[in-house]
């Protein structure tokens, strides 16, 4: 029969049952036979739709319901309800109300007879399953109080009833329905220890945590405050004492929930949990470590750390505690608590810990954008060393309050509040610790810290009721000092202290209390009596007038709207009960005398209520009490109704005359007085932009915790993630400007990769080849020199990205790139730089010799075993997969690593790869703005601190100092710079660091130079003149590296005049001295002229540059002659182009031409271009007496010379004629001696020379001369003129007269007269001597 012919019977036969047969069996039957046939016909809906769900779930129904039914009938009945309501759950429309009265019916009024347990338990199941269908419909609370009888059974079927709960409280939170506040009022109640429920305590939280796991986050109901708030939060706590470690651990877990909640409104009572159970089980009780007693302790310590752990994930979390709790001036510092507490177990071992200080450090580098991700620690359930966090952490959803929470740091101006509460916060601390520990100059510092404006009475008795960690103890026994006239400042204090307080709408027992719960009431009766006398004052005092309004008359009842305000003190209020009527109460005192008599009768009721130890018939009675305060206000009676109401007040409630802080209580006393505790909670704060601050806080602990992780750890994890928040730790600490922390941090790490590389030097070489080893179980040496590689490379990496913060880390680096240089894993710093085309110097071979010595006696009698792998090399460089990692902490096969088929590399190898990734080199030799790193290089091996001789490797190590200060002296510590070289150029036991000293000078000059101020550039020249200055031992071998540095300097620094020319040059003239430098002295000077002599003429520099030339020209430099022609072309065009230019010349250069230029062509060439006013007379005449008429002649192969010098003469004597030959002064004297010297000259080689045309040409120009006196401006009396023709006649030539027409013509044109005519020798102007010279 299919479905659908079934169909009308089972219609039929439905209705049938439920009209005819009236009997409980009848329908039990139906159901039975029928509930095949049901779910045959499941399938198809739209049948089932048609009966009517009313008259569908009917008989089953009735089945259910009735008494007489067994379990096993019950149960297929409640089937064929599962069966039927998962058909309409998967319909389109809901059950009818009818049809859903039915289905609560038969959950809530389910009855049967019990036959077997097993029976038993399968029909409460289905009821359970039933009652959680029926909830997704209509959350009515009755069903969740069936299931809470099914769950209140023993064994099974509580725990199948507790599961039903679950989901129950799921359903009913999920879709927010009314009976919400009820549920978690029930469950609340239950947590009571005067419950009379038998579920399980750990059953209820679990059901409470299900309910908070799945409530609104932004509901603001004030009905889930007042519950959660509340007995909720008070009975968690009471619980928090169990031993049942089930129970404890739904505790912790309901605390993070809260978190999420409800911390907009449990501000308070979050703070009592984090103190009072997480705090407090991390510190247990001694006990034996063999005991049971301390594994149980270590369990619940273990589960403390895995709820914190959960806090440490949420970096909202730890935001809100420093914001809400530190940041606040009424709370502890919670979250430096917290932290601090982690980092101690951390450094006592514990992993969970370990992993939350990680988790802490990591957030608020993440906060920062620092850091990408927060490492998580590895799950596993078979490793105890792999710890994973209890829950998955939650993202927390900020709740809003807009009455009570808000929002701190998000902008700029808030974060400055905040940080300046946080601040002052951290003063007032201080200052209350300095008057717990009974410093009697508490106050001046006070006003010395900004926490009270001044030193007076009622500045110190308003801070004295402000502050809340004041010591109730040291407070009693401060403001009850006396007598008065020994203690008049006690005195005042305590006036104004009282004066606080505002009494006006307590009742007298209500502002007794109130007052004495600020301090501890001292033993002494002279101390209470003037405290009591105080306290009486005000009350009186505010009796007697109201603040700010008119003075009440005795007996009238004053009333005010609403319930009044009472000021008791800041984050403190009213014990409980405190009775605040609308009525405020009347005046009974008619002086103050009367409210001081009568408290210390309240006290002596107090005491005599409360002992213990006094018998009950002993006790005061209240009629007592009454006519013992007969008389007392002034004269008369007290009210009778008054001292009654008194009376049964302190019967009722106790006066705690010895209490301490509600925060220091125990658990227990926290719990009696929880009303007071929570009554003003505050609002909960949201905190951006916080992260500084939390780090500032934390950075110490956290730092030596890391240090601990780091030394200690055997999970590879574990290592991997510290290193990694390792860095986030500096980077956080660097950006925020702690270079303090962030140097400590970096020095152990330095101070770890150092010890590696000092315990490996020795294994450098070798390679090591194996199977892959697995980071985990590394044990020994292998796990050592790992850590110790991670170390390095970090350190490493960490100085090249914050090389501005490196201040005393600095030295730990140096020693370690000292011991990296001996291992040859320097990189870029380990290669000096020299000037191009320079081969290594006899210096620099010396100390790379005893440098290999060094390495290789190091290496003697140590194995040579090299030991990194394909995996490390990924940790180490490359993108490490923690995958595998995973793999093997859950005790899977690790994937394939790729890395593993790689060869093996060696250690030194390794090393020299890690410090090639970290960027160092670059960075420390790039141009830096860390002045502190300069001046540490310079001092760490200074010469000036040096009177002794030093080793090779000290000086090796000062090479290094020197060439990465030369690098960064932009950047500051100039001065100790240029102290330091000037030091190293004076030394003569260490020529290798001399040398760079030299080298690094000259690259200094030619960087520097030309951008720098003008002390900078004097210091400059002092530093080149230095080099000048060298030993010769030494300059000789480094004269080829000074020379090529000059040449540089002078290709590329732009001189503007002669001085710094001379400085550099004379530098070149001592390199000059020596072979190896004066080919590169040369080529620097004949590249320099020919690329810039225009500024050389301009600036005067040529004349240094023609002084070198010379004495290259003249063999000057050891009787070297090979740079003769290429000095002396260089000196003529210098001599060319300053010639052209027009300048004066002085005697000095032109004599340094004259021997330069010594042929008679040369000197023709150049003495023949000059204007005879270029040179003054008296330069003409040295000239010609030292140079020109001295000159000598050889007999042989010489005549050509002769003839030739004699035409200089004649042109150049003429030259001066036509300048100074006019003069009427003293030069024409000058003139007349040399033209008389010239005169003689020519007459010499007319009557002398061997050779015709020598004389000829002698001949002539005598007739040229005489031709030139004869012109109109050398005639007259005393012109030279005619003394001229008189001179030339007296040696013997006959000087014949030209025409006078033609005398200016001649001489202009340079031709012949006409026939018969003596010619006129004088010629234009030669060539250019730079022309003559290249032919």
């Amino acid at each position: 029969m299919t479905a659908r012919d079934a169909y009308p019977l089972l219609r039929s036969n439905l209705l049938l049952l439920t009209t005819t047969l009236p009997s409980h069996l009848e329908p039990a039957i139906a159901a039975s036979n029928l509930s095949l046939k049901l779910s045959q016909c499941r399938s198809r809906r739209e049948d089932l739709f048609a009966l009517g769900g009313d008259i569908l779930l009917a008989p089953f129904a009735s089945v259910i319901q009735s008494s007489q039914t067994t379990s096993n009938e019950t149960s297929t009945a409640l089937q064929c309800l599962l069966e039927l309501s998962n058909t309409f759950a998967k319909g389109a429309n809901p059950p009818t109300p009818k049809t859903l009265s039915l289905y609560k019916s038969a959950v809530i009024n389910c009855k049967f007879i019990e036959l077997s347990t097993e029976s038993t338990l399968v029909c409460l199941s289905r009821v359970v399953e039933l009652a959680q269908l029926v909830m997704q419909w209509d959350g009515d609370y009755t069903i969740y109080t069936k299931i809470i009888e099914i769950a209140s059974l023993p064994g099974t079927v509580g725990r199948v009833g507790g599961e039903g709960l679950r989901g129950i409280c799921r359903t009913v939170f999920n879709r927010k329905y009314p009976a919400m506040v009820n549920i978690l009022e029930d469950l609340t109640s239950l947590l009571s220890p005067s419950s009379e429920t038998t579920l399980p305590v750990s059953m209820v939280l679990s059901l409470c945590n299900v309910c908070l796991e799945h409530m609104d986050r932004n509901n603001a109901d004030p009905a889930f405050e007042k519950v959660l708030g509340g007995d909720f939060c008070k009975w968690c706590l009471w619980h928090s004492q169990t031993e049942d470690l089930r129970v404890l651990s739904e505790v912790l877990r309901a605390v993070f929930n809260l978190f999420f909640v409800s911390s907009s409104y449990l501000r308070v009572q979050l703070e009592v949990f984090l103190q009072s159970v997480h705090l407090r089980l991390l510190h247990p009780p001694p006990s034996p470590p063999d005991s049971e007693d301390f594994a149980f302790y270590e369990k619940r310590t273990d589960m403390a750390l895995d709820s914190l752990l959960t806090f440490c994930y949420e970096p909202g979390v730890l935001r809100g505690l420093y914001v809400n709790y530190d940041c606040d001036l009424t709370a502890g510092n919670l979250f430096e608590d917290v932290v601090t507490n982690l980092c101690d177990k951390a450094e006592a071992g514990n992993q969970k810990a370990q992993w939350g200080v990680l988790a802490i450090i990591d957030g608020i580098g993440l906060g920062m954008q620092n850091t990408p991700s927060i490492p998580m620690p590895p799950s596993s359930t078979a490793s105890s060393s792999s710890i994973s966090p209890p829950m998955t952490p939650r993202s927390p959803r900020p709740v809003s309050r807009t009455s009570s929470s808000g929002s701190i740091g998000g902008d700029g101006e808030s974060l400055n509040i905040l940080t300046e509460m946080k601040r002052h916060k951290s003063k007032l601390m201080e200052v209350t610790s300095e008057f717990n520990n009974s410093n009697r100059n508490w106050v001046p510092y006070a006003v010395e810290r900004g926490v009270i404006q001044t030193e007076s009475a009622k500045d110190v008795g308003r801070f004295l009721f402000e502050q809340g960690g004041v010591d109730k103890m040291k407070l009693g026994e401060y403001l009850s000092k006396g007598p008065a006239e020994k203690y008049p400042f006690n005195t005042a204090v305590l006036q104004q202290y009282s004066a606080c307080f505002d009494f006006s709408q307590l009742t007298f027992d209500e502002s007794l209390r109130v007052y004495l719960r600020k301090f501890r009431m001292p033993g002494e009766a002279q101390c209470i009596d003037r405290i009591m006398e105080a306290f009486s004052q005000r009350l009186h005092e505010c009796y007697t007038k109201e603040c700010g309004g008119e003075k009440a008359e005795e007996g009238d009842g004053r009333e005010t709207e609403g319930e009044p305000e009472i000021t008791t003190g800041e984050g403190e209020s009213p014990p409980t009960p405190v009775r605040i009527r609308e009525e405020i109460p009347q005046n009974p005192f008619r002086n103050s005398d009367a409210a001081f008599i009568l408290s210390f009768s309240t006290i002596m009721l107090n005491t005599d209520l409360h002992n213990e130890n006094m018998k009950e018939e002993k006790r005061m009675k209240v009629e007592e009490f009454v006519r013992n305060n007969r008389g007392i206000n002034d004269g008369q009676d007290l009210p009778e109704e008054f001292l009654v109401n008194l009376y049964n007040s302190i019967k009722e409630q106790e006066i705690q005359l010895h209490e301490e802080d509600i925060k220091k209580k125990g658990i227990e006393g926290a719990v009696g007085d929880w009303g007071e505790l929570v009554a003003d909670g505050g609002g909960w704060k949201e905190g951006e932009g916080v992260e500084k601050d939390m780090f500032t806080t934390i950075a110490v602990p956290t730092l030596s915790a890391l240090g601990h992780i780091l030394a200690t750890t055997q999970s590879s994890s574990l290592l991997l993630s510290c290193f990694s928040t390792f860095s986030t730790y500096c980077s956080t600490s660097s950006a925020i400007g702690m270079h303090e922390e962030f140097n400590d941090a970096l020095a152990s790490m330095m101070r770890e990769g150092r010890r590696f590389v000092e315990r490996v030097r020795g294994k450098c070489d070798q390679p090591w080849r194996g199977d892959s080893v697995w980071l985990e179980g590394w044990e020994g040496d292998n796990a050592t020199d790992f850590r110790g590689l991670l170390a390095l490379k970090t350190s490493l990496h960490l100085t090249s990205l914050h090389l501005p913060s490196i201040r005393l880390s600095f030295l730990l680096l140096l020693d370690l790139l000292y011991l990296l240089r001996s291992l040859g894993c320097l990189g870029m710093l380990g290669e000096v730089e020299d000037f191009e085309g320079m081969e290594k110097s006899c210096y620099a071979e010396m100390v790379e010799g005893r440098r290999r010595e060094h390495e290789m006696s190091m290496r003697e009698g140590q194995d040579a075993t090299g030991w990194l792998g394909g995996m490390v090399k990924q940790v180490l460089w490359g993108g490490y997969d923690y995958g595998n990692e995973q793999a093997a902490a859950n005790d899977e096969e690790p994937v394939e690593d790729s890395g593993n088929s790689e060869p093996s590399i060696s250690t030194r190898e390794a090393i020299r790869k890690v410090f090639e990734v970290s960027g160092l080199d670059t960075a420390l030799l790039a141009p830096t703005s860390n002045p502190f790193i300069t001046r540490t290089l310079l001092s760490h091996r200074s010469i000036r601190d040096k009177a002794e001789l030093v080793s090779w490797m000290w000086e090796d190590q000062a090479v290094i100092c020197l060439e990465i200060a030369t690098r960064g002296v932009k950047g500051g510590g100039w001065e100790e710079w240029r102290d330091e070289v000037l030091a190293i150029l004076d030394q003569t036991d260490m020529p290798y660091l001399v040398e760079r000293g030299i080298v690094n000078v000259l690259k200094t000059f030619i960087h520097v130079y030309d951008d720098a101020s003008g002390d900078v550039k004097k210091d400059l020249l002092n530093l080149v003149t230095a080099i000048g200055l060298i030993k010769t031992s030494i300059f000789r071998h480094v004269s080829n590296r000074v020379a090529a540095g000059i040449s540089i300097v002078l290709r590329t620094c732009k001189f503007v005049d002669a001085t710094e020319y001379s400085v550099v040059l004379k530098v070149c003239d001592r390199a000059a001295e020596f072979r190896a430098g004066r080919g590169f002295v040369a080529a620097a000077l004949d590249a320099v002229v020919d690329e810039d002599k225009e500024q050389l003429v301009e600036t005067g520099g040529w004349r240094s540059i023609v002084a070198t030339c010379c004495k290259l020209a003249g063999g000057d430099y050891e009787g070297d002659l090979s740079y003769r022609e290429r000095a002396q072309k260089m000196v003529g065009d210098l001599w060319s182009h300053a010639v052209g230019t027009g300048m004066s010349l002085d005697f000095g250069i032109t004599m340094c031409i004259c021997q330069c230029l010594n042929t008679p062509e040369l000197l023709q060439r150049a003495i023949g271009s000059v204007r005879g006013e270029q040179l003054t007379i008296d330069v003409w005449v040295r000239l010609f007496r030292e140079v020109f008429l001295v000159r000598e002649f050889g007999e042989d192969g010489q005549e050509d010379d002769k003839m030739i010098w004699s035409n200089m003469l004649g042109r150049v004597i003429l030259v001066v004629v036509f300048v100074y030959g006019g003069k009427n002064d003293g030069d024409r004297e000058e003139l007349k001696g040399i033209v008389k010297g010239v005169i003689k000259y020519l007459g010499d080689n007319a009557r002398n020379s061997k050779a015709a045309e020598v004389a000829e040409a002698s001949v002539q120009i005598a007739n040229n001369m005489g031709n030139v006196f004869r012109f109109p401006e050398f005639e007259g009396e005393g012109g030279i003129g005619e003394w001229g023709v008189g001179c030339l006649n007296e040696e013997g030539f006959a000087v014949e007269k030209v025409a006078q027409d033609d005398d200016t013509k001649g001489v202009e044109e340079g031709g012949g007269g006409g026939e018969g005519e003596v010619p006129r020798c004088v010629p234009l102007p030669p060539p250019p001597l730079s022309s003559q010279l290249s032919m």
